[in-house]
Protein backbone atom coordinates (compact mmCIF):
# COMPACT_ATOMS: atom_id res chain seq x y z
CA UNK A 1 0.00 0.00 0.00
CA UNK A 2 2.59 2.13 0.64
CA UNK A 3 4.78 2.03 -2.76
CA UNK A 4 0.86 2.86 -4.05
CA UNK A 5 0.22 6.16 -2.28
CA UNK A 6 4.08 6.86 -2.42
CA UNK A 7 3.23 6.42 -7.05
CA UNK A 8 0.18 8.51 -6.25
CA UNK A 9 2.30 11.27 -5.25
CA UNK A 10 1.58 10.93 -1.11
CA UNK A 11 4.39 13.04 0.48
CA UNK A 12 6.28 10.63 3.09
CA UNK A 13 4.01 12.91 6.01
CA UNK A 14 0.79 12.08 4.26
CA UNK A 15 1.67 8.39 4.22
CA UNK A 16 2.59 8.69 7.77
CA UNK A 17 -0.59 10.30 8.88
CA UNK A 18 -3.08 7.91 6.76
CA UNK A 19 -1.04 5.26 8.18
CA UNK A 20 -1.92 6.52 11.33
CA UNK A 21 -5.65 7.54 10.65
CA UNK A 22 -6.21 3.49 9.42
CA UNK A 23 -4.73 2.67 13.00
CA UNK A 24 -6.91 5.20 14.91
CA UNK A 25 -10.01 3.18 13.30
CA UNK A 26 -13.36 4.44 11.57
CA UNK A 27 -13.37 7.25 12.95
CA UNK A 28 -10.95 8.88 10.42
CA UNK A 29 -12.88 7.53 7.62
CA UNK A 30 -13.53 10.99 6.29
CA UNK A 31 -10.47 12.01 6.98
CA UNK A 32 -8.61 9.37 4.76
CA UNK A 33 -11.49 9.83 1.95
CA UNK A 34 -10.72 13.55 2.13
CA UNK A 35 -6.91 13.03 1.73
CA UNK A 36 -7.82 10.74 -1.22
CA UNK A 37 -10.23 12.85 -2.76
CA UNK A 38 -7.57 16.27 -2.98
CA UNK A 39 -4.73 13.52 -4.37
CA UNK A 40 -7.52 12.30 -7.20
CA UNK A 41 -8.10 15.87 -8.24
CA UNK A 42 -4.26 16.95 -8.04
CA UNK A 43 -3.53 13.66 -10.19
CA UNK A 44 -6.74 14.69 -12.86
CA UNK A 45 -5.07 18.13 -13.12
CA UNK A 46 -1.65 17.14 -14.07
CA UNK A 47 -3.24 14.23 -15.86
CA UNK A 48 -4.61 17.37 -17.87
CA UNK A 49 -1.20 18.97 -18.43
CA UNK A 50 0.54 15.60 -19.14
CA UNK A 51 -2.07 15.51 -22.36
CA UNK A 52 -1.24 18.57 -23.86
CA UNK A 53 2.41 18.29 -23.69
CA UNK A 54 1.53 14.62 -25.11
CA UNK A 55 -0.28 16.85 -28.00
CA UNK A 56 2.67 19.19 -28.56
CA UNK A 57 5.41 16.20 -28.66
CA UNK A 58 2.56 14.19 -31.29
CA UNK A 59 3.02 17.22 -33.31
CA UNK A 60 6.06 17.92 -33.77
CA UNK A 61 6.73 14.42 -34.30
CA UNK A 62 4.44 14.77 -37.27
CA UNK A 63 6.18 17.82 -38.32
CA UNK A 64 9.50 16.17 -38.34
CA UNK A 65 8.19 13.54 -40.13
CA UNK A 66 7.05 15.56 -43.11
CA UNK A 67 10.56 18.00 -42.97
CA UNK A 68 12.28 14.32 -43.01
CA UNK A 69 10.53 13.53 -45.79
CA UNK A 70 10.58 16.70 -47.79
CA UNK A 71 14.39 16.89 -46.94
CA UNK A 72 13.39 20.48 -45.43
CA UNK A 73 11.22 22.57 -43.19
CA UNK A 74 11.46 25.39 -44.89
CA UNK A 75 7.76 25.32 -46.26
CA UNK A 76 6.56 23.38 -42.79
CA UNK A 77 8.41 26.37 -40.29
CA UNK A 78 5.81 29.52 -41.83
CA UNK A 79 2.77 26.89 -40.82
CA UNK A 80 3.84 25.69 -37.91
CA UNK A 81 1.37 26.44 -34.63
CA UNK A 82 2.17 24.51 -31.42
CA UNK A 83 -0.98 23.13 -29.83
CA UNK A 84 -1.91 24.78 -26.55
CA UNK A 85 1.08 27.41 -27.49
CA UNK A 86 -0.77 30.10 -26.03
CA UNK A 87 -1.52 27.81 -22.86
CA UNK A 88 2.26 27.66 -22.44
CA UNK A 89 3.09 31.16 -23.59
CA UNK A 90 0.90 32.60 -21.08
CA UNK A 91 1.92 30.11 -18.29
CA UNK A 92 6.23 31.09 -18.74
CA UNK A 93 7.13 33.46 -16.10
CA UNK A 94 7.14 37.07 -17.78
CA UNK A 95 10.78 38.32 -18.39
CA UNK A 96 11.71 41.98 -17.63
CA UNK A 97 11.97 44.54 -20.35
CA UNK A 98 15.17 45.74 -20.32
CA UNK A 99 14.38 48.69 -22.25
CA UNK A 100 11.83 49.54 -19.49
CA UNK A 101 13.88 48.52 -16.63
CA UNK A 102 15.31 51.21 -14.24
CA UNK A 103 19.44 50.98 -13.26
Amino acid sequence: MVQCLKSAGLSIEEIRQFSEWVHEGDSTLQKRLDLFLRRKEEMEKQIEEWKKILDVINYKCEYYQKAVEAGTEKHLFAKDKLPHADEFITAMPSLPNPQTSEN
